[in-house]
């Protein structure tokens, strides 16, 4: 498995303190990559243009945001100081070549890369860096993970080089390392410019090129990329069309207008599995759950939402809106993630019987569920077999249908209504992060459910010292969280990259950046 470009490992062998405690991380939903798909690796050519279509809008306005529309390019423009393996969960060294963590577990000390430069020529350093953590705290950034810098007490730079950062609190390394693996390192020259993408500015081995808003951007080779002496930078150019119709992104593969489309619908993705000329990725991911306001009958009744928990066919959902290809779990997390048990995986079986019974219990046969439905395909396709499911035990559901924009407005207001189906594209952080960096779990969610005893059991983890502690607060966090069912998970389902096996060297980060400083156009 490639994590991304070998090339940019540059301190292979660095002996890194704390790592070993990143071994445990949850990996829910890790990300893979391949290097040539299904023929065989040739020797890589440089030269050419790589097309990727993708179905997002580009939004280099939110480059600390996890958006997924970012994805495609990014990674290729810019870098963060780690990226975590998704296979070993170990962090890998990009802009920081050494890092060590006190021994009390209340700062970080990081060296960088001594000879990085922006697109401008201009030197990278480590106040970049501190400007960088800084903004992700700011409400305009976007930052999914905002909220970790917001503990920084303080960030010290002691040289160009160097820099360390003390937390008001102790924070995890697993919560440390997600922080840095989407928060890319900007420019604080030209930050102004990404508003309106008249100035995007990074360290990686692309720069931006010609970008036609809501159309295309153009990545051209970077000839004063830091670390070219290490390889890559094959392609002359990446081009990154947006094609929000399916069939339209289908065409531009099949007719070779395009190399690679991400985040093709997973219905679409699945016929290219069997076709050797192509090559399917798993890049990251969406965490699919339903939730409901628990200060709003008849989910005030935690025997009602553990019915629905129990009604909610996810297995149908499964085949039907993802083709299969995604995981059904109670979890938000892995279920591989040190401290959870298979009971806990699957606590709520499909059983319509005991649903219904529980209803029945609270009293709320025949009860309306107004469920908020954003206007997306397979949230709606999602909608008809969950409305089903709920009329067959008592209940009386309907659809409120708003805009996209309207619905991320309402979650960030909290007032998502009685009843919501939602999605967080955040598969590959770990539960340290998840549980403040989810809407569904974070203290403002729109279920409006919080208690002391809940606020005791994420601090319990977010804390935790060692793989023990960290093993029984997730194990009881969890156990909570499916007891209370405020939110109830679905299905976790990634992201699809086809690809033509002509383009080798694909590489994809744990959170599904693609990664193309190694790909190339194969002879």
């Amino acid at each position: 498995m490639k994590l991304y470009p070998r090339s940019d490992r540059r301190a292979a062998g660095i002996l890194v303190a704390g790592v070993a405690a990143l071994t445990a991380i949850a990996l829910a939903g890790c990300t893979s990559a391949v290097s040539g798909g299904a023929g065989p690796i040739s020797t890589p050519v440089r030269g050419g243009q790589i097309v990727v279509a993708q179905p997002g809008d580009f939004q280099p306005n939110v480059i600390l945001g996890g958006r997924t529309g970012n994805y495609p390019w990014i990674g290729n423009v810019f870098q963060p100081l780690t990226y975590i393996d998704p296979e070993s969960g170990t962090p890998e060294p990009v802009l920081a070549k050494d890092w060590t963590f006190a021994d009390d577990g209340m700062s970080v000390t990081f060296t960088l890369q001594d000879d990085v430069t922006f697109h401008t020529g201009r030197p990278m350093t480590a106040d970049d860096v501190k400007f960088s953590f800084m903004k992700t705290t700011e409400a305009d950034s976007g930052s999914q993970v905002g909220f970790i810098a917001k503990q920084f007490s303080s960030i010290d730079v002691a040289s160009p080089t160097s820099l360390t950062v003390t937390f008001s609190q102790r924070l995890s390394e697993a919560t440390i390392f997600d922080f840095l693996e989407q928060t890319y390192i900007v420019d604080q020259e030209t930050y102004a410019g990404l508003a309106d993408g008249s100035q995007v500015v990074g360290t990686g081995p692309y720069k931006w090129g010609t970008y036609r808003p809501g159309t295309s951007i153009t990545l051209e080779r970077f000839d004063g990329y830091w670390n070219a002496a290490a390889g890559g930078q094959y392609a002359d150019t990446i081009e990154i069309d947006k094609l929000a119709d399916s069939t339209a992104q289908l065409s531009a593969l099949r007719s070779n207008g395009a190399n690679i489309a991400y985040n093709l619908g997973l219905t679409d993705a699945k016929g290219f599995e069997s076709q050797p000329q192509y090559t399917t990725i798993d890049a990251g991911g969406t965490i699919y759950p339903f939730g409901m306001d628990v200060t709003k009958a008849p989910f005030d009744n935690p025997k009602v939402r553990q019915a629905i928990a129990y009604a909610i066919d996810r297995d149908r959902i499964n085949d039907q809106v993802f083709a299969g290809g995604g995981t059904v779990t109670d979890l938000f997390w892995g279920a591989d993630a040190p401290g959870v048990t298979d009971d806990q995986v699957n606590h709520y079986a499909y059983d319509p019987e005991k649903a219904k019974q529980l209803v029945e219990e609270a009293g709320a046969t025949g009860a309306e569920v107004p469920i908020t439905v954003v206007a997306l395909p397979a949230i709606q396709s999602e909608y008809e077999i969950i409305a089903n499911n709920l009329t067959a035990i008592g209940l009386a559901p309907t659809a409120v249908s708003v805009d996209e924009t309207t619905f991320n407005s309402l979650q960030n207001q909290a007032n998502l209504g009685p009843a919501f189906l939602l999605l967080h594209s955040q598969v590959g952080l770990g539960p340290s992060t998840l549980i403040s960096s989810l809407p569904s779990l974070r203290a403002n969610n729109p279920s409006h459910f919080d208690s002391p005893e809940y606020q005791d059991l994420r601090n319990n983890l977010t804390s935790a010292a060692s793989d023990e502690e960290n093993e029984k607060a997730l194990g009881a966090l969890t156990e909570y969280i499916l007891e209370q069912a405020w939110v109830v998970p679905i299905v976790q389902a990634p992201y699809k990259v086809v690809s033509s096996t002509d383009v080798q060297g694909i590489g994809v980060s744990k959170r599904g950046n693609l990664l193309l400083n190694d790909a190339y156009i194969s002879e």
